[in-house]
């Protein structure tokens, strides 16, 4: 049974923004803030703004991974035959996201945002809101996509549990490696010497962790299994989910050190600009050749 969440509203600064947002149905992973500061330029902060920005990065990757666990369970109660209430999945998703944007608005004011790059309040919490839905759809298509609609067998399920424990898993690790990194070069003066090399050191804990996370999942799976499965390897699979997991992790971050790539059609995982995206680029099946319907 889902935890059920009560919603505690917002303070009217947020409550306003919020709801244009689900009036207009915002799903797009748009950038509402300010110009990226060149990353020798981003940093220094006061202490105030730090731990605005540290509460910021911490609130959205738990919203994003609250919002993940219970769209993961309605998918697996549905690949195992059950039933699964979306609209209550949706509500729920939502009270986390208005959560969410509560804890920031204890912390955060319009200067401290202003400080961070946003336009301010509203266009930080648009982030926050674009995030978890970004974070959300990419992690279901990934994990859920290849057997949509269809009957797996009893390995077939398996290997699809074990792929989302894989996704979980790395997406936990980047956001808590991105933090770590980002949230102390915020506080270190901008004529630090190391600055750079932190950056240096969270890249190879992410290579690290990234071949672990492929090891396991491939000894969990099977290596031919889960490629017959994804149409990838072990590997491929969670470099695309790790790589997308790190940079909306670091989005939060405005600096141009750390960026999302440009959408990829054919690598299973939904992203900005495109509508599907079933792990190749053919025409004729349940997604055209340019990802976009």
């Amino acid at each position: 049974m889902l935890e059920s969440h009560r919603i505690v509203p917002p303070p009217l600064r947020f409550a306003g923004a919020f709801f244009v947002l689900i009036l207009l149905g915002w799903v797009a992973e748009a950038e509402a803030h300010g110009a990226r500061l060149p990353f020798e330029k981003w940093g220094g902060f006061r202490t105030a703004t730090v731990r605005c920005q540290r509460v910021l990065a911490r609130a959205a990757a738990q919203c994003a991974s609250a919002a993940w666990s219970v769209r993961r369970a309605c998918e697996s109660a549905e690949l195992a035959g059950q039933s699964c209430d979306h609209d209550a999945t949706d509500a729920t998703i939502e009270a986390i996201r208005i959560r969410a944007l509560n804890s920031i608005d204890q912390y955060c004011t319009e200067r401290q945002a202003i400080d961070l790059q946003y336009l301010g309040s509203f266009d930080l919490q648009a982030d926050v809101v674009n995030f978890c839905r970004a974070l959300e759809t990419a992690l279901a298509s990934a994990v859920y996509g290849p057997v949509e609609g269809a009957t797996p067998s009893a390995g077939q399920r398996a290997c699809v549990e074990a792929a989302a424990a894989a996704a979980d898993g790395i997406a936990q690790f980047m956001f808590r490696n991105r933090r770590q990194c980002m949230d102390r070069i915020a506080a270190i003066p901008l004529t630090a010497p190391n600055r750079a090399g932190l950056l240096d050191t969270a890249a190879q804990r992410i290579n690290q962790a990234s071949a672990a996370a492929a090891s396991k999942l491939a000894t969990r799976c099977g290596a031919e299994q889960f490629a017959d499965l994804y149409r990838r390897s072990p590997a491929l699979f969670i470099e695309g989910v790790g790589t997308r997991a790190d940079c909306l992790g670091g989005q939060f971050y405005i600096q141009n050190a750390v960026l999302c790539p440009p959408a990829v059609c054919g690598n299973g995982i939904i992203e900005p600009g495109e509508d599907c995206d079933d792990g190749n680029t053919a025409d004729g099946d349940s997604c055209p050749a340019t990802c976009v319907r």
